[in-house]
C-alpha cells in the first residue's frame, strides 16, 4: 500500500493530518501537529532542530524516530530521553524536543513506535 504524509518546512509549521495523510513530519523549527481520523505516524529525526508538539497523540498513534532505526531502539531511546513535565511527555535529545500534549510517560509501549523503514517511502529523508 502507498503511504501518504504530511510534512512541514525548515521553520514553524502548524500541521494536520486527514484520513490520507497518516504520516506527519514537521522537520526543522517549532512546529504544533494534529494527526486526522484514524491510525497516524507522528515523525522527527534527532537530526532535526527544533520541537514537535503533538496535539493529540492517542493509544493507537505512533512515533517514528527515522534515525534510531528499529521499533526497539527507537523505544528504547524515547524512553532514555523522556521524562513526564506536568500533564505532557517531553523528549529531549541535544537540539530535538519532542512533546506528547496530555499524555502519560507511564503509559506508552513499544507498539506505539515504529521501524524508520516504515517511513522510507515517502521520500523525505
Amino acid at each position: 500500500p502507498t503511504k501518504s504524509g504530511a510534512f512541514g518546512s525548515d521553520s514553524d509549521d502548524a500541521i494536520t493530518g486527514s484520513t490520507f495523510a497518516k504520516a506527519i513530519y514537521g522537520g526543522d523549527g517549532y512546529d504544533w501537529a494534529r494527526g486526522g481520523d484514524g491510525i497516524d505516524e507522528f515523525v522527527f529525526s534527532t537530526k532535526d532542530v527544533g520541537k514537535l508538539t503533538v496535539l493529540n497523540f492517542t493509544n493507537a498513534d505512533v512515533l517514528v524516530n527515522v534515525v534510531s532505526g528499529s521499533r526497539e531502539e527507537s523505544y528504547k531511546d524515547f524512553m532514555e530521553h523522556a521524562h513526564q513535565s506536568g500533564r505532557n511527555v517531553v523528549y529531549d535529545k541535544g537540539e530535538t524536543h519532542v512533546v506528547l500534549k496530555a499524555n502519560k510517560l507511564a503509559d506508552l509501549h513499544i507498539e506505539q513506535f515504529e521501524d524508520a523503514s516504515n517511513v522510507e517511502g515517502l521520500g523525505w529523508f
